[in-house]
């Protein structure tokens, strides 16, 4: 899976790319797990992409990572 490939950039780019072309909610618990990836970059999408699908649960998960003030998830906070 393109999601578990070993650079950040290749899961990024995979995770925004199932948000826009996909429109199934079964992608909801790969978006999730994505959410906790050690890359920021994945993170923020993966955020993006659940708060397009299920907004009330991305914005759980986003008071939690509030505490982390990284540029590209405070964008992903302030984009839900």
């Amino acid at each position: 899976e393109l999601t578990k490939d070993e650079k950040s950039t290749v899961r990024a780019a995979a995770i925004k790319a199932l948000a826009q072309y996909y429109t199934g909610e079964d992608l909801n618990e790969i978006y999730k797990k994505a959410i906790t990836d050690q890359s920021y970059r994945v993170m923020t999408e993966a955020l993006l992409a659940l708060g397009n699908k299920k907004a009330g649960d991305a914005i759980t998960i986003a008071k939690d990572l509030q505490k982390d003030h990284t540029g590209g998830t405070v964008t992903a906070l302030t984009q839900l």
